[in-house]
C-alpha cells in the first residue's frame, strides 16, 4: 500500500478517520514556490515533508527567510489537523529560530499531535535541515472548525 492508503485508522474518539494527500495538500498555499513540498510520511495526528527552498524565497542576507520557515511550520499544523479529520484555523502559533538556514539544503518539517480536543487541537513542529541539525521548533493551537 501506499503513504495514503485506503484503510480507515480506528480512533478513540471519532470512530473513523480517512484521509487522502489531497486532503493533506489543500493546507499549501497557492504559491508555486511551495508546491514543491513532498509529502513523506502521514498517519494520524502525525506528518513528515521535504522541501528544498528556491532562491526567490531568501531573505537579504541570503539565507531561507525566518517567514518562510513558520510558514512550513503552519501548512504542518494543518496537515496534521487533516490527518485527524478536522477542519481548522489557526488561533495561536509560536516559534524558536534554533540557527540559520542556508539555501540549496533540504528541510525536513516534522509535526506531532499533543492534544486532540473537540475545540482545539496543539501540534508541536519541529524544522531539520539535511545535516539534521535544528533549525526551528514551533507550536500551533488550532481552532476545530464545524
Amino acid at each position: 500500500m501506499g503513504l495514503f492508503s485506503k484503510n480507515k485508522k480506528q480512533t478513540k474518539e471519532s470512530g473513523y478517520v480517512s484521509f487522502t494527500e489531497e486532503d493533506l495538500r489543500k493546507n499549501i498555499p497557492a504559491l508555486p514556490d511551495l508546491q514543491s513540498i513532498e509529502i513523506t510520511q502521514a498517519e494520524e495526528g502525525h506528518v513528515v515533508y521535504c522541501f528544498t527552498p528556491p532562491a526567490s524565497l531568501a531573505n537579504f542576507h541570503g539565507n531561507v527567510h525566518g517567514g518562510l520557515v513558520y510558514t512550513l511550520c503552519e501548512i504542518a499544523a494543518g496537515m496534521t489537523a487533516s490527518t485527524l479529520g478536522k477542519n481548522n484555523v489557526a488561533l495561536n502559533g509560536s516559534i524558536n529560530y534554533i540557527r540559520r538556514c542556508e539555501l540549496g539544503q533540504s528541510l525536513l518539517v516534522e509535526t506531532s499531535t499533543s492534544h486532540n480536543g473537540r475545540s482545539t487541537l496543539v501540534h508541536h513542529v519541529s524544522v531539520m535541515s539535511e545535516a539534521e541539525k535544528l533549525i526551528a521548533e514551533a507550536s500551533f493551537t488550532l481552532f476545530v472548525l464545524p
